[in-house]
C-alpha cells in the first residue's frame, strides 16, 4: 500500500485537511502521515527526517509539500526545504500550490 506523506510551511496546517480530502478523492487506498502533526507530537527534526528517508526508498511512495506561496519554490521555506532533502530523490515529490485550494474551504478552515 502507498505512503503519502503530508506537509505543509509552519503556520499552514490547515491545508494538510484539504490536500488529505482532494487525494482521498482520488484514490482512497493509501496510508497517510501528517508530517506537520509529528512536529505538534514532539517528535525531533532527526526523527522526521529519518522516516522521510526511509519511507523515500519506497516504490510507489509520495511526499506532498504544500509551497509557502504559487510563485515560491521549496528553499523559500526551511521546514519543507529539510523535508525535501531528506527525501533525496525527484521521484515521487509532488507540490501543491494555495491557490489550488478553493476559497470556501478557506473560510471554514480558519474559522474552526
Amino acid at each position: 500500500m502507498e505512503i503519502k506523506l503530508l506537509a505543509t510551511p509552519l503556520g499552514m496546517e490547515w491545508a494538510i485537511d484539504w490536500m488529505e480530502e482532494h487525494l482521498d478523492a482520488e484514490d482512497p487506498l493509501f496510508i497517510c502521515i501528517h508530517l506537520n502533526q509529528m512536529i505538534k507530537d514532539g517528535f525531533s527534526d532527526k526523527q522526521i527526517a529519518e522516516l522521510v528517508g526511509s519511507i523515500a526508498k519506497g516504490e510507489s511512495n509520495s511526499i506532498h509539500l504544500m509551497q509557502p506561496k504559487d510563485k515560491e519554490f521549496y528553499y523559500t521555506d526551511e521546514w519543507l526545504s529539510k523535508l525535501y532533502t531528506a527525501w533525496n530523490t525527484l521521484r515521487g515529490v509532488y507540490w501543491w500550490q494555495p491557490s489550488q485550494i478553493p476559497e470556501q474551504y478557506l473560510e471554514g478552515s480558519r474559522k474552526g
